[in-house]
């Protein structure tokens, strides 16, 4: 009989802690939802609702992004979204190099903005990805930026900023320049106004003075000239063809 009497009592006592579990479980979200809310209406009461985002440095576009990031609107308690959390909403977007986040109480909140600028696109997995000079990734593209060239090859994107420190040194190549591929993780390959240019592995800064020179005295026609190929140290080959040596005058 004991052991009988004992059952009724145990899932009696179970179901009491069932309650008093779910009671507590309940009452943390009330107490912390009557708090959240209360506070916000001291701070709106007291003067700290949000009259001002103040954004520099972003374009209208990244700008955008943020203001839904941050998911702030006017009249809001300024305390609702805290600095750090602000910080770490905006430096998660892809386009954002680096921010400042302060509040100017009681109700303006500045935001200063760094944007990643991108330096090509380069192509990975069918895809054309916009990158910056470090390579990360900023924003896939379906249409190529103007004044941007492309790039691909295996891990193009973590080195491509090396060459093209180089080639901004030679502003008739820059301007011509409209894809770069990285052959073998060892060297480039370029195309400079539709006609295909191999450099070297080394040298590479001597090698682009002699293509500079060649654009300079109009020897890159592209109706003429399908490759030039400056691997090789003193050489000049077009199209196959091992026409003079350099330099070309």
């Amino acid at each position: 009989m004991t052991k009988k009497r004992a059952k009724p009592k145990i899932l009696l006592y179970m179901v009491v802690f069932i309650i008093v579990t779910l009671s507590l479980y309940c009452s943390r979200y009330f107490i912390r939802n009557l708090y959240s809310t209360t506070y916000e209406k001291i701070a709106r009461n007291s003067g700290f609702n949000l009259a001002k985002i103040d954004i520099s440095g972003a374009s209208p576009r990244v700008a955008k992004v943020i203001m839904a990031k941050i998911a702030m609107n006017i009249n809001d308690s300024i305390f609702s979204v805290s600095s750090n959390e602000m910080y770490d909403r905006i430096t998660g977007i892809s386009w954002i190099k680096q921010a400042i986040v302060k509040k100017n109480l009681p109700n303006i909140i500045k935001i200063e903005i760094e944007e990643t600028q991108p330096i090509a696109v380069y192509q990975h997995d069918t895809k054309s990805i916009l990158i910056d000079r470090d390579g990360k990734f900023i924003e896939e593209v379906s249409v190529k930026p103007t004044g941007l060239p492309l790039v691909s090859g295996t891990n193009a994107n973590k080195s491509v900023y090396k060459i093209l420190d180089e080639i901004a040194k030679f502003s008739d190549i820059m301007a011509r320049l409209d894809a770069l591929s990285y052959i073998r993780e060892r060297r480039w390959n370029l195309t400079v106004a539709g006609v295909k240019v191999k450099l070297p592995e080394t040298n590479v800064a001597d090698t682009l003075a002699t293509l500079d020179t060649l654009i300079k005295n109009n020897k890159l026609n592209r109706n003429e000239v399908r490759s030039v190929d400056l691997r090789l140290p003193g050489q000049i080959i077009f199209n196959g063809l091992k026409l003079r040596d350099v330099p070309i005058i």
